[in-house]
């Protein structure tokens, strides 16, 4: 359609072999400042340190531009239980045993998971802070990765190394059993 997409931080994924597209990105709801963006500049940071961060959905059936199309926004201010905090950071998966999406963000006090029963549908909030397996230092940037075996793992920066933990069954937190790669 020609509009800018918000979505920051986020990752495409497609659920169905011939399906759409789904694009899942943090939103950066009430930025004020169009020539500043998201995020700081020279110190000044309207936008990107504030608790009014989304988890918003749009889908592409071809990835085109112009194709993307807005669905929902799945985790917002208005979320049962969400800590007031600075959300950045999110990664989605699906739990074929569970049948459940399960949406991990990181936010100002760590990591969490919550989960819904439909891509986009609105998540529940299911754990507000996930204790990794390593514990030295704090938690930084993730990503997720879904094995072939059906088995989640999340990979994280943590105390200036990076660290990969499994996932429990339901992949709503993490089983402890931790490799630190370097």
């Amino acid at each position: 359609e020609g509009n800018i997409i918000n979505v920051h931080e986020g990752h495409i994924v497609r659920w169905q072999s011939n399906g759409d597209f789904y694009f899942y990105g943090m939103q950066y709801e009430l930025c004020p400042d169009d020539k500043i963006g998201c995020g700081c500049h020279n110190g000044v940071c309207p936008c990107g340190f504030t608790t009014d961060h989304n988890v918003t959905v749009y889908t592409s059936p071809d990835l085109s531009s112009g194709s993307w199309k807005y669905q929902n926004t799945i985790f917002d201010t208005a979320t049962p239980n969400r800590v007031n905090a600075t959300y950045f950071r999110m990664y989605i998966f699906y739990n074929q045993n569970t049948k459940k999406y399960v949406l991990w963000n990181m936010h100002s006090g760590g990591y969490m998971t919550s989960q819904s029963d439909s891509p986009l549908g609105r998540v529940t909030i299911q754990n507000q802070k996930i204790e990794m397996g390593h514990t030295n230092g704090s938690h930084g940037d993730f990503y997720g990765f879904q094995d072939d075996d059906g088995k989640a793992y999340i990979v994280y920066n943590t105390g200036g190394k990076i660290a990969v933990d499994e996932l429990t069954d339901d992949y709503l937190s993490s089983t402890k059993k931790t490799t630190e790669l370097f």
